[in-house]
């Protein structure tokens, strides 16, 4: 199927227009914690995700979850990993 060009430009333009009005995302959600081991389930009731169990690694002191991209700091190294962000 061809568009004629009028009918092109018209969908050109509509795609522009909706471009204009896209929405950022909002960036993951951060948590300080005291524990190693953490739990994550979206935090959305019913429209979450599956619970999952997270270890923090002691090197790294920070862990991030796999569905939501929840990013959970040590509060031990919570300083020197908020400055690398």
């Amino acid at each position: 199927m061809v568009l004629p060009a009028k009918d092109l430009a018209a969908i050109s333009a509509m795609h522009i227009a909706a471009e204009d009005k896209i929405m950022p995302i909002a960036p993951p959600e951060t948590e300080i914690v005291t524990a190693t081991r953490v739990a994550c389930d979206g935090g959305e009731g019913a429209l979450g995700h599956p619970r999952v169990w997270l270890s923090i690694p002691a090197d790294r002191g920070w862990v991030e979850c796999g569905y939501c991209d929840k990013k959970f700091i040590h509060a031990d190294v919570a300083d020197t990993a908020r400055a690398a962000d």
